[in-house]
């Protein structure tokens, strides 16, 4: 288990990107430095403004956040647009941790000093220093008249990470952002996109979770490897980035940042935009799909199952657990470079998640010939299962997704994404499946050269007239629609099938909430208070001493 739980677990890094032109904020700053022994007062103008800034900001969010921070003046060396992390080139060590001491000297922050340890004769591992604003701090925001209003950014926020192949020691090495043509239509598409989102309230309704995801919830909660149970939800980081991989813009390519993507698929489920309940859209057994699309197959022309075996002797008594475990194994394969290392991999986390004697796996045997079982079944695609073929399949769904974004930021309609799943507004699920099916297999034709045209299952007469209109010009009369159910009373809902006229296609799985939101919890106030920065959420777990239970906590 991991180390004893502290105050100190719960922070985020420093921002060094915050900036104001305010007056207000400018005015606490010269009385914060104003004391400072030194004639270079407007270096530690410039470090305190940004310091000041995104302590409020984490006071906003979370008065018990810590920010954590360096200080290894090596961390402060060339520090601008090609600095990994800190872009704002006039951050230096000397004048931000000297203001950041003062502060601490002044009793406006409580800090806690990092440290440095030896791990072997060479590798030296470092723990962070951590800060967070007193109530002294927060008496001088009000007296300065700041407010959330006046937290900007010194230059854009980083869009695309490019990282370079694993060294020696496994650490993968930030490469500076891409410049050329491709690199900037990539970055133009999430930038758009954040703005969107920035002005969207994304928020979470967990109070009003039915009683058995609570206890789904609290049984993940009580598996995790940590003495102190608790997953901490910070709202508002809503921006997000693309993430590369080995030196190259066609390895990797997923979307982070987005608080929503790290949670829990329980809590998803009640994810809200602009108070509206949700609906998320997954694709179902995706990277087969791509696989076999790089073969030159539309999978989804077999109509199997992909993860279901013949009878045999590893077969489980529980046809559910087998069919478990014969995805992970294929999951797992993807990005494994060898059939041993993919066992080796599905063991230890099957070893992890206490799922061993579940599936009744005793060592690697049972998982290679179940994986060669799996190949047997794929055969179009058996060289390319454990052959290291994840970075390519991440490349892939990042594309689609990518498609998926552009068209609905151009439409000013937000939809968050977790890798190959969307989640979007309950009224808009319908067009953001066929979205979703068109930008896959325009992905399969542009880079794998498989030609599949699905023809979208519109189930809205008014979804069908506006087809029309754009394919054949038809204009049909004004309110002829609403007429002609008022007179005639015809449902509007039309239940036909065409499915001789389309070619099967991957499925799109859908996972929504089972109740609605009751209007008396924190997130219908937090919608209804217009907040610029939303409060961090905190799902704990508590152990009620006389009963023995665990018990949820939301605060």
């Amino acid at each position: 288990m991991k180390g004893e739980y502290t105050k100190y677990d719960n922070f985020r890094w420093i921002n060094c990107n915050r900036w104001s032109n305010a007056k207000e904020v400018d005015s606490l700053v010269d009385h914060l430095v104003q004391d400072i022994p030194s004639r270079k007062k407007d270096g530690y103008r410039i470090n305190m403004k940004i310091l000041i800034l995104d302590l409020y900001q984490s006071l906003l969010c979370d008065p018990e956040q810590y920010l954590g921070y360096s200080r290894n003046d090596n961390s402060y060396t060339k520090t601008g647009a090609d600095h990994p992390y800190i872009k704002n080139s006039r951050v230096t060590f000397d004048y931000l941790v000297g203001c950041i001491d003062h502060l601490w000297g002044k009793g406006v922050i409580r800090n806690k000093p990092g440290g440095q340890f030896f791990n072997g004769p060479k590798k030296v591992s470092s723990f962070a220093a951590k800060m967070r604003p007193l109530h002294s701090f927060i008496d001088l925001v009000n007296t300065y008249h700041l407010t959330p209003e006046m937290i900007g950014s010194f230059i854009e926020d980083e869009v695309l990470i490019l990282r370079d192949k694993a060294d020696d020691d496994g650490v993968k090495r930030k490469l500076p952002e891409p410049k050329n043509k491709e690199a900037k239509r990539m970055a133009k598409i999430i930038r758009q996109y954040n703005i969107l989102i920035e002005r969207t309230h994304v928020d979470v309704d967990v109070e009003c979770m039915t009683y058995n995801d609570r206890d789904l919830l609290v049984a993940q909660l009580a598996d995790m490897d940590v003495s102190k149970k608790r997953i901490v939800l910070r709202l508002s980081r809503k921006s997000v980035y693309r993430v590369f991989n080995n030196g190259s813009l066609k390895q990797g390519g997923r979307f982070y940042g987005g608080w929503w993507v790290s949670a829990p698929s329980i809590v998803r489920k009640y994810i809200a935009l602009n108070g509206n309940p949700t609906v998320e859209l997954d694709f179902s057994a995706m990277h087969i799909h791509l696989l076999y699309a790089k073969v030159g197959v539309n999978y989804a022309a077999k109509g199997e199952d992909a993860y279901t075996l013949e009878p045999g002797q590893y077969t489980l008594s529980n046809l559910d657990d087998d069919r478990d475990l014969n995805k992970l194994i294929l999951l797992t394969a993807f990005n494994a470079k060898t059939p041993e290392k993919a066992a080796s991999a599905v063991f230890d986390e099957l070893r992890k998640e206490e799922k061993l004697y579940q599936f009744q796996v005793r060592d690697h045997e049972p998982i290679k010939a179940k994986l060669a079982l799996l190949k047997k079944k794929h055969p179009q695609i058996s060289h390319l299962l454990a052959s290291d073929q994840g970075r390519d399949l991440q490349y892939y769904d990042s594309c689609v997704i990518e498609k998926v974004i552009a068209h609905f930021t151009n439409k000013q309609i937000p939809v968050l994404t977790v890798h190959d799943s969307v989640i979007c507004q309950v009224q808009h699920a319908e067009q953001v499946v066929n979205v979703m099916y068109r930008a896959f297999y325009q992905t399969a034709e542009e880079l794998l050269h498989i030609k599949v045209s699905p023809t979208p299952k519109f189930t809205l007469a008014g979804h069908t007239l506006s087809q029309l209109k754009y394919q054949l010009r038809y204009v049909p009369p004004t309110g002829w629609f609403m007429n002609m159910l008022r007179f005639t009373g015809i449902n509007r809902t039309y239940n036909g099938k065409v499915s001789d006229t389309i070619q099967p296609v991957l499925d799109v799985k859908q996972t929504s909430r089972e109740n609605v939101c009751s209007e008396s919890c924190h997130c219908h106030v937090r919608l209804t208070g217009k907040l610029k920065f939303t409060p961090n959420i905190k799902l704990e777990l508590k152990k009620r001493v006389e009963s023995s239970t665990n018990v949820l906590v939301i605060r």
